[in-house]
């Protein structure tokens, strides 16, 4: 069975991805701020996040170099706000919760990142729950089928 959409637009132009687990924050917490877990589904950061800034290299997507992404707020078990040079978003965690809020400007857009962070996130529920994320299917499940899902909200 195929994934569905599950994000919703909160106010015109910022979409909320969440996924819900049976874990705290404390314990969901590394999955978005530990390097050795967040290359389980998304890829892991060198750099010291003291500082302020991380370089991510995607796990996901075809090889390159890594994103330097600047963390502009982090409040630990809560949310950390993220500037990658193009985008603006932020993470929520929360006890049974992660959530990320990305504003989008236009359908366009929003059909290209809706399923790509939908795939995201279903690949976070997968390692949390220690399922194998390299099952999980970009363009088989997510781009372009889910599109339309995204870009119809901007109508």
């Amino acid at each position: 069975m195929s994934p569905n959409p599950t994000a919703t637009l909160i106010d015109g132009r910022t979409w909320r991805y969440a996924r819900t687990f049976e874990l705290t924050a404390g314990e969901l917490w590394p999955y978005v701020a530990h390097s050795d877990k967040t290359a389980l589904w998304f890829g892991p950061f060198e750099g010291d996040p003291q500082t302020g800034e991380v370089a991510v290299t995607m796990v996901a997507e075809e090889p390159g170099p890594p994103m330097v992404v600047k963390i502009v707020e982090c409040v630990p078990e809560q949310r950390i706000l993220l500037d990658t040079g193009m985008w603006e978003l932020e993470l929520q965690v929360a006890d049974g919760e992660v959530a990320l809020l990305h504003a989008v400007d236009n359908a366009e857009e929003a059909a290209s990142i809706g399923p790509g962070w939908e795939f995201y996130l279903d690949r976070l529920a997968a390692a949390v729950r220690g399922d194998d994320v390299a099952s999980i299917d970009f363009e088989k499940d997510y781009f372009p089928a889910m599109s339309q899902y995204f870009s119809s909200a901007y109508r």
